[in-house]
């Protein structure tokens, strides 16, 4: 999945789907679910946490697939988590 940097945040599609936020490193910070992509990402686009997004346009189960990302992530680490979720939720 490709990466945007924030400056591309006023182009991203006014649909419903998941997002990533990463750092100036490119590493994970943040796995969110939105109604309206390009709404959610301008509230984030204030913070300096994050530098660059992925977006996944979905129509139906936000909830779950969200849910299974953080699963996904979560196994990645062992259950030994950053701090994903916490530092801009």
């Amino acid at each position: 999945m490709k990466s945007f940097p924030i400056e591309l945040i006023n182009v991203i599609p006014k649909k419903s789907g998941i997002y990533r936020l990463y750092d100036k490193n490119k590493i994970l910070i943040y796995i969110g679910r939105s109604l309206s992509l390009a709404r959610r990402l301008s509230e984030h686009s204030f913070s300096k946490e994050f530098s660059y997004f992925t977006i996944e346009p979905v129509d139906v189960g936000l909830a779950i697939l969200e849910k299974k990302y953080l699963e996904d992530y979560r196994n990645m680490y062992n259950g030994n988590l950053p701090m994903l979720n916490m530092q801009l939720g």
